[in-house]
């Protein structure tokens, strides 16, 4: 930094001295190449790592004999597919799960900053819990992040699932948030991912 002062100091004090639009220019010049430079390394220093540079340290799963289900929606949450995808996984057994509803998004309403996507995802969840409940599935959830792959990592590191449930669209109803969530988890984790295909509605 002190160099790099220095130099802008110098080409400063050498635009003025000569006052020639040669010398004026090159001041410009380096000055935005400078700020450039300034901006990317600020950038690299600031940059989160991505989902798949963040440790992954996966929620401890108590010896109990309960067993805990994750739930990722982001649509379809009062679908009798989801509801017989969560009876046949919980079985006869005690069973809690945790729910996570995802604001799937257009690309676009992403960069209007849409909250609508928000809206429904609190929507969802509330009718996730209430298929849980019904079911006799003691259950917990929050909304989470946009991104189905996020949510269940996220929800994996504070709760220790015994199995993904990942309701989603499949075909040309699927958001594009959702292609390759199941591929990604499996090969990120060991718990075992099941997939429940929504019907868009």
């Amino acid at each position: 930094m002190v160099v790099i002062a220095v130099v802008i100091g110098g080409l400063v004090y050498w635009a003025v001295t000569a006052d020639t639009v040669l010398a004026w220019t090159v001041l410009v010049v380096v000055s935005i190449v400078v700020g450039l430079l300034l901006i990317v390394a600020l950038a690299r220093m600031t940059r989160r790592p991505s989902n798949e540079e963040q440790p992954f340290v996966p929620a401890r799963s108590p010896a109990d004999g309960i067993f805990r289900l994750l739930v990722i929606v982001g649509d379809g949450s009062g679908s009798p597919e989801l509801r017989e995808q969560l009876r046949a996984s919980a079985g006869e057994r005690p069973a809690k799960a945790f729910v996570v509803a995802t604001a799937l998004s257009s690309r676009l309403d992403r960069w209007t900053g849409d909250q609508a996507a928000s809206d429904r995802a609190a929507q969802e969840l509330e009718g996730a819990l209430g298929a849980l409940t019904e079911l006799g599935i003691e259950a917990q959830g929050q909304v989470g992040s946009h991104d189905p792959y996020q949510a269940a990592l996220d929800g994996l590191r504070e709760f220790p699932a015994d199995e993904i449930v990942v309701a989603m669209h499949t075909g040309g109803d699927a958001n594009w948030l959702e292609a390759g969530v199941v591929e990604k988890l499996r090969s990120r984790t060991s718990v075992p991912v099941t997939p429940v295909a929504i019907e868009k509605h």
